[in-house]
């Protein structure tokens, strides 16, 4: 794909991909004003959707985040990476885009090598927070000038690159498979960058949200319903639920069979579509698991499990017997949930408890605690979507 742009000399152009042999300026201004201008080809080498396609054109000034991620771009080399702005913010650049070199190295680790020629992050007039654009993200004018860029944003959008972007959704309803990819590779991000307290916090408020949210509670994460506003497919289902489905299924089959799988999904689909089936039947690869189960539950209904645990401590069995009643709102769902029983001293012991797709489900935990357990704490790590009740 190539952009022969047409503006006038003292703006910035950028496109997708990057800058090749510009044409000769035109013989007669034809600028309103008589102000001269200059031809720009831009040109993409890979397949893109069309909604990833993006012209810039402004006084905008450049400031060089330099060759990045070196050898974790195509072909192994760098990863030129530049900041555009209006000349009254070039001031205070790079800012938070001094983190851009790590984001992309730690994505890149984890997945597969940057997938594109280049990566520009621009100050425009988008109405969202930011907009992944192939090789060129667009960031809110606002968040500039007031300096509110965070690298939560910028790892959000460069995760797009690899889902979103150089893997993009089959159609609108799987839209889960770009959002929900963005939104827990930037948590994964933070617990990178700032410790697994951050990162459980975030993913502890994405709860709540979704908890709160009555799309969540109504329509499933992929959803075929909404055709005539497809903007409100924008929602938790497809940001904080899609990415609470990833959490889940990583903690399910471990770091070893959850980024393998990834890796397989993208190398299979890379520069083109794919479907939450193509996702599942690369997990299903990587870890030699069934997940037609787990991907049924938590994509197609609406919903999350409702739980109410019930504990009581035998003395005699030195033993917990536990009951987890569920509700039936969305169906009953089939989970691991962890316990942690805890001691008076603050001593803790860990089990996990398949919780069946059904009303109740009851289990002994052996107590291998010095003193009896005082307290029980359902899903102590932040491994479960779901609203749970300790009596």
């Amino acid at each position: 794909m190539s952009w022969w742009v047409s503006a006038p000399v003292a703006e910035t152009v950028v496109g997708n991909g990057t800058s090749t042999a510009p044409g000769p300026a035109p013989a007669a201004p034809l600028a309103p004003g008589g102000a001269p201008r200059r031809v720009t080809r831009w040109t993409e080498v890979h397949p893109i959707s069309p909604y990833l396609m993006v012209i810039a054109a402004a006084p905008l000034v450049e400031t060089k985040l330099g060759e990045t991620a070196c050898g974790f771009g195509t072909s192994s080399r760098c990863v030129p990476q530049m900041v555009y702005t209006a000349p009254e913010q070039a001031n205070y650049m790079p800012g938070p885009f001094d983190a851009a070199d790590s984001i992309v190295t730690f994505f890149a680790r984890l997945i597969a090598p940057f997938p594109f020629e280049k990566l520009a992050h621009l100050q425009s007039s988008t109405r969202f927070g930011g907009m992944e654009n192939a090789t060129e993200i667009f960031y809110s004018d606002g968040a500039f000038r007031r300096h509110t860029m965070n690298t939560e944003l910028i790892s959000h959008e460069t995760a797009h690159q690899w889902f979103g972007d150089a893997v993009t959704e089959r159609d609108w309803p799987e839209l889960w498979l770009s959002e929900g990819f963005a939104t827990y590779f930037q948590e994964l991000w933070t617990r990178y960058s700032r410790g697994d307290s951050v990162f459980r916090a975030e993913l502890v408020r994405n709860r709540e949200r979704i908890l709160a949210d009555r799309r969540v509670a109504t329509l499933p994460v992929i959803d075929t319903t909404e055709s005539a506003h497809l903007m409100a497919l924008l929602d938790a289902n497809s940001y904080q639920k899609g990415g609470w489905v990833l959490h889940m299924l990583r903690r399910e089959l471990g770091d070893s069979a959850f980024f393998r799988g990834l890796r397989i999904y993208f190398r299979a689909h890379e520069y083109g579509n794919a479907t939450s089936n193509d996702l599942e039947r690369a997990l299903e690869q990587s870890s030699g698991r069934s997940l037609h189960a787990f991907f049924d539950q938590w994509l197609r209904r609406p919903g999350y499990p409702e739980l109410t645990v019930r504990w009581t401590y035998d003395a005699a069995a030195h033993a917990v017997r536990v009951r987890v009643a569920q509700g039936d709102r969305f169906g009953y769902f089939g989970v691991p949930l962890t316990v942690a029983l805890r001691d008076a001293a603050g001593d803790t012991q860990r089990a996990t408890i398949d919780v069946a797709a059904a009303a109740e489900t009851s289990a002994e935990i052996p107590v291998t605690l010095a003193a009896p357990p005082t307290a029980l704490v359902a899903d102590p790590d932040v491994a479960l979507l779901a609203r749970i009740t300790v009596p």
